[in-house]
């Protein structure tokens, strides 16, 4: 009977290696760029602007903004941005769980002043309804609510002045939640800020993310 022997050894390990990497690389490539092209062609669509006279009709937006505390740099830009928004009818409020947060609820206070004609409001203090935190800071907002829209939104967001209407002519019978994927700004480079930013990336493109954490340990 013959007999057969096979040696491992043989096989170019780094090369198969290689070719599968390229492979699996070419692969994600190939489905970022479908993605690419199926976003343009059915999801990039811009929505026409009502008239002044339309935006009348347009339903009321409550505005939920839970605070903590005053670490973040950009922190009074990212809410003055919220009272300079092109909408008819919206109300801002502001949920601070701690109620010892002075120089926070002054600093709230201080750009409630500075827009009048903005409906703002602060609560502090948060709910006891489950464990988390941010959901039971926001509960005095969602109770005190007076418009059918509810928008939450974190005190990192800063909003350009079209887009609370945009989301909210996104809305339609059978369309009953929007959400805007935030866009990471450069300036601030302190090391969780990076981290932060890292992982948002990570959000949008988790193949891609994926991808090189097995080209890291591949290479380990």
């Amino acid at each position: 009977m013959a007999s057969f022997s096979y040696s491992f050894y043989s096989i170019d390990w780094c090369s198969l290696l290689s070719w599968i990497c390229l492979l699996v690389w070419l692969t994600i490539l190939g489905f970022y760029l479908i993605s690419l092209i199926y976003g343009k062609m059915h999801l990039h669509k811009a929505v026409q602007r009502e008239d002044e006279e339309k935006c009348v009709i347009l339903p009321g937006v409550t505005i939920a903004k839970p605070l903590s505390d005053l670490s973040d740099p950009n922190l009074v830009d990212n809410l003055a941005s919220f009272f300079t928004l092109n909408y008819p009818t919206y109300e801002i409020i502001f949920c601070i769980q701690d109620e010892a947060a002075h120089e926070l609820i002054n600093v709230v206070n201080g750009l409630i002043a500075k827009y009048p004609d903005v409906d703002a409001k602060v609560y502090t203090g948060a709910k006891e309804a489950g464990v988390n935190p941010k959901v039971n800071n926001m509960l005095n907002a969602y109770e005190s609510a007076q418009y059918p829209l509810f928008l939450i939104s974190d005190a990192g967001i800063r909003m350009n002045e079209d887009t609370l209407m945009d989301m909210v002519q996104h809305l339609t019978d059978k369309v009953g939640l929007v959400h805007q994927l935030p866009r990471m700004m450069d300036g601030d480079l302190r090391f969780s800020r990076v981290v932060e930013k890292v992982s948002s990336i990570r959000v949008i493109f988790p193949l891609l993310t994926n991808f090189c954490y097995l080209l890291v340990i591949s290479c380990c």
